[in-house]
């Protein structure tokens, strides 16, 4: 675990690594989105606290509803097997 610290510092999950059948690393991604990441760390460098920031982040989740760990998991399985990945919900 102590390879994939988040920013060399922190033990953070979730955390998700692939790797290929030789054990070649190809991706990792985590905790979070790059957006709710952003968040956390404008926050951290204002100084709030981390009940402040955790409450923030937490309606940060609840307002996109998972659409940026989709748009970024369908960017890693284009890049894994090279094609164009699409998501629909259905109606």
């Amino acid at each position: 675990m102590d390879l994939y610290l988040t920013e060399g510092k922190s033990r953070s999950i979730p955390k998700l690594v692939i790797f290929d059948k030789d054990g070649n690393e190809l991706i990792q991604w985590g905790p979070r989105p790059a957006a709710a990441q952003a968040l956390v760390d404008k926050n951290k460098s204002e100084g709030k606290s981390k009940d402040d920031y955790m409450k923030d982040l937490h309606l940060w989740y609840g307002r996109n509803r998972g659409k940026d760990v989709e748009e970024e998991f369908l960017k890693i399985i284009e890049k894994l097997v090279g094609v164009s990945a699409t998501y629909s919900e259905k109606s």
